[in-house]
């Protein structure tokens, strides 16, 4: 998969041979699941690769810094796991490879809409494309490289931050440099304490009383100068090293 600027285009590498149906249902299934499919759609074929068990971006008609990888095993790609978005394992039906999984046809349902791994992997595929774009971002388009993206991404991953005390009434918390340093990281922001189970609140100062709060609430209060110094670091910074203020 690469990114133009408006959209996605596809390439589907397989370990099966060149077949008129095949690619007619990989077409399909790409355009339902992720409606990314246009005229640059293709399909890499064993017999199109130079071994027949390793696959690789070589093949893929753009700069390896625009292309990210979504497959299932890792383990096929051996010169490119840096573009790779490892995903689980489908199972639609059932499967002999996996017989203590119960396959989605058995259970007479399939993915959730919204939080299943598609879902999950396309509003992530949403992120990474605006990141690449984002005229925000440091250096020109030329020196942008979605395995970087990547590898940020991983840094605060799991973590879910909202903010106190950090924006002007005046300014959308989406469009704060704060906030897009940690999507950059990999964290989820948001400012909607009913919706999302923080992990941190990223704020200036609190009270006493909002410390033994955030401790009832397993939650971490840290000062907005952990952000920056793990987003100019590309590493995780313990939190106990950028404690907030507290006030009267």
């Amino acid at each position: 998969m690469v990114f133009p600027q408006d959209s996605y285009s596809s390439s589907f590498s397989i370990m099966g041979v060149h077949d008129d149906t095949h690619k007619a249902n990989l077409k399909a299934y790409g355009g339902m699941c992720m409606d990314c499919v246009n005229e640059a759609f293709r399909v890499i074929a064993r017999e199109d690769l130079v071994d027949s068990e390793e696959k690789s971006l070589d093949l893929v008609p753009r700069h390896k810094r625009m292309a990210i990888i979504l497959d299932d095993n890792l383990h096929v790609w051996k010169h490119d796991q840096s573009n790779l978005i490892l995903v689980q394992k489908y199972f639609y039906f059932n499967s002999k490879s996996a017989k203590s999984i119960a396959s989605f046809s058995a259970l007479n349902t399939d993915e959730d809409e919204t939080t299943g791994v598609l879902a999950t992997i396309l509003e992530k595929l949403k992120l990474i494309h605006r990141l690449f774009f984002n005229p925000k971002s440091k250096g020109g388009l030329v020196h942008r490289d979605v395995r970087s993206i990547l590898a940020n991404l991983r840094v605060l991953q799991g973590c879910k931050l909202t903010f106190k005390g950090n924006f002007p009434t005046s300014l959308k918390p989406e469009n704060s440099c704060l906030w897009l340093m940690a999507e950059e990281l990999g964290a989820i922001c948001s400012m909607d304490d009913v919706l999302t189970p923080f992990t941190h609140v990223v704020t200036w100062a609190a009270t006493a009383e909002e410390s033994q709060q955030a401790e009832l609430d397993k939650t971490i209060l840290v000062h907005s100068r952990w952000l920056h110094a793990c987003y100019d670091a590309c590493k995780r910074y313990p939190e106990k090293d950028f404690q907030v203020e507290l006030k009267n």
